[in-house]
């Protein structure tokens, strides 16, 4: 069984802020569908704040969180004055411990 993964790519009117709203199960498979829509959202302005928004998704494997970071740490453009957020489930990531405290990474 394929497990599925949406997402939404919101860009406010002034273009100041990107979000990738990702819904459904977030795995180390497919996890790399986000690369390209980050991509983007980083060609947009320096200034442009960009939020991987993961509250809606059902399955969160930490593994996919770990390669995902490690996406935005080493290939984030040196040019952005804003740092990439993330929201995370209120929910443990499958398979690994507990998000920090505040919810954000």
């Amino acid at each position: 069984m394929e497990l599925q993964l949406s997402v939404r790519f919101e860009v406010t009117p002034d273009g100041h802020q990107v979000r990738l709203v990702a819904m459904g199960e977030l795995t180390e498979t497919n996890q790399q569908v986000l690369y390209p829509l980050l991509h983007r959202a980083w060609a947009l302005t320096s200034a442009t704040e960009v939020v991987i928004d993961l509250t809606a998704v059902e399955h969160l494997d930490t593994a996919a969180l770990d390669l995902l970071c490690w996406e935005v740490e080493h290939h984030q453009p040196d040019h952005l004055t804003q740092p990439v957020c993330f929201t995370l489930p209120q929910t443990p990531p499958a398979n690994g411990p507990p998000p920090a405290p505040g919810n954000s990474a």
